[in-house]
């Protein structure tokens, strides 16, 4: 079955190629992998969003999965000190 993997980073970007997967239980470890790899790829500038957001659809578009993570400074960047991060992540 095709499964498409759509990210919101403040901006919508609609994955329209997908992958050929065997099952939802496959999209989903692929949505956690690729999701892992983007977030380590964008480094500080999660910072500037702090919300990152993958949606997993099926083939006739419904969503299966949404990988969701949030990022909370909880110390000014301007104070001098490390920004520091809480990331939650909702599964379902």
């Amino acid at each position: 079955m095709r499964y498409y993997f759509h990210v919101n980073d403040g901006a919508f970007h609609r994955d329209d190629i997908g992958y050929e997967l065997p099952n939802d239980a496959a999209a989903i470890t692929e949505a956690i992998e690729s999701g892992a790899s983007m977030i380590r790829d964008l480094g500080r500038d999660f910072l500037v969003n702090n919300r990152w957001e993958m949606l997993v659809e099926d083939a006739i578009g419904q969503e299966i999965y949404a990988l969701t993570l949030l990022g909370t400074s909880r110390r000014a960047m301007s104070s001098g000190g490390d920004a520091t991060s809480t990331t939650s992540t909702n599964i379902g």
